[in-house]
């Protein structure tokens, strides 16, 4: 076939291949299975953590709807061009906050994709290996993220405060260090197992007024 014989069948709209009832109905409802299934493990995933319905719904349908669009793709060449441009002008700007999300968004595209191209059985095959592969990596424990001790006061001896901290805890680093004629503000990067007693043994230090830790749930570098 000449690219004339091409352009001529793109004229009259001639260029198609037929897509059985029954292979639509099985790409469709095997999308269907996968997106629910996908579903489940994210509300499974996230039952610690936030979890956000709407966008699970979302990422269930975008399954479903891929496998259509690649379906139209395989029907036609015109659809094919049309759709190319369709999708080129369209913009999301709901920002993903989690990265996981973005894991189980790609995850439900890949698998519309591939279930439209009518290969169903890898499409079971990656779903299978990215659950088996979501649930060990969430099993390995991470370091546990130190804790910030902040001390307030109008004057006292650093030598013995430094002392202290350091006998009641494992790890100790001074992040910030503010002295003024009214005053003085330490904030120390610590780890410890019995924050109470860290705290009540800072405020028996002459000068200390307050001593606060703020814990947080934030990224740790090992």
């Amino acid at each position: 076939m000449t690219f004339k014989d091409i352009f001529g069948s793109l004229e009259t709209g001639s260029l198609s291949n037929a897509i059985g009832v029954s292979q639509i109905a099985n790409v469709l409802l095997f999308s269907i299975l996968l997106g629910l299934y996908i579903f489940m493990i994210y509300r499974i995933h996230s039952r610690n953590s936030f979890y956000n319905k709407d966008f699970n719904i979302s990422v269930a349908t975008i399954c479903i709807i891929t496998a259509g669009i690649v379906l139209a793709l395989q029907a036609s060449l015109i659809i094919s061009l049309g759709m190319v441009g369709a999708l080129s002008i369209v913009r999301f700007r709901n920002a993903v906050k989690e990265p996981l999300d973005l894991i189980f968004l790609f995850w439900s595209i890949s698998v519309g994709i591939i279930c439209g191209a009518g290969l169903v059985q890898l499409a079971i095959i990656l779903s299978l290996v990215v659950t088996v592969l979501l649930f060990v990596l969430q099993a390995i424990p991470t370091t546990r993220a130190p804790y910030l001790l902040v001390i307030n006061g109008n004057s006292c001896d650093f030598n013995a405060l430094e002392k202290t901290v350091k006998e009641n805890t494992a790890f100790c680093k001074t992040k910030t260090k503010t002295t003024s004629t009214s005053g003085f503000d330490i904030i120390l990067e610590v780890k410890t197992k019995n924050d109470n007693i860290l705290i009540e043994k800072c405020l028996e230090i002459n000068g200390v007024e307050s001593a606060s830790i703020i814990s947080h749930d934030g990224s740790v570098r090992f």
